[in-house]
C-alpha cells in the first residue's frame, strides 16, 4: 500500500493534536521514512466496505508514529488518527527495520 497523498481536514487535524502529533510528523513519517509499516487493521464502522489501515514510522525528530487512514483512489489517504506507537509496535517496528537495514 502506496501513500500519494494525506487529506487533512481541520477536526482530523485538531484530533491528532490532542494526541501531540502535527500533520508534518505524519507526513514524515508516511513520506521520509524508508522503513515504514503499512498493514490493514480493521473495517471502518462508517462503511463496512472500507477498510482502516495502520502506517509505522518515524518523524525527522524520531518521534515513532502509529497513523490509522482509510485508503481512496490514487493513494490518497484519508486520516481517522494518529499517536505515538505503544511499546509493542515500537518493538515490531524497530525488528522490521534491523532486518531490512
Amino acid at each position: 500500500m502506496k501513500i500519494s497523498k494525506i487529506r487533512w481536514t481541520r477536526d482530523r487535524v485538531d484530533h491528532i493534536a490532542k494526541h501531540r502529533i502535527m500533520p508534518h510528523e505524519v507526513e514524515e513519517a508516511a513520506f521520509d521514512d524508508p522503513f515504514s509499516i503499512v498493514k490493514k487493521v480493521g473495517i471502518s464502522i462508517r462503511n463496512r466496505n472500507e477498510y482502516i489501515y495502520r502506517l509505522l514510522g518515524k518523524s525527522e525528530a524520531g518521534k515513532y508514529i502509529a497513523f490509522f487512514f482509510i485508503p481512496k483512489n490514487n493513494g490518497i489517504a484519508y486520516p481517522v488518527t494518529a499517536r505515538e506507537m505503544d511499546q509493542s509496535e515500537r518493538r515490531f517496528y524497530n525488528l522490521v527495520r534491523s532486518k531490512k537495514s
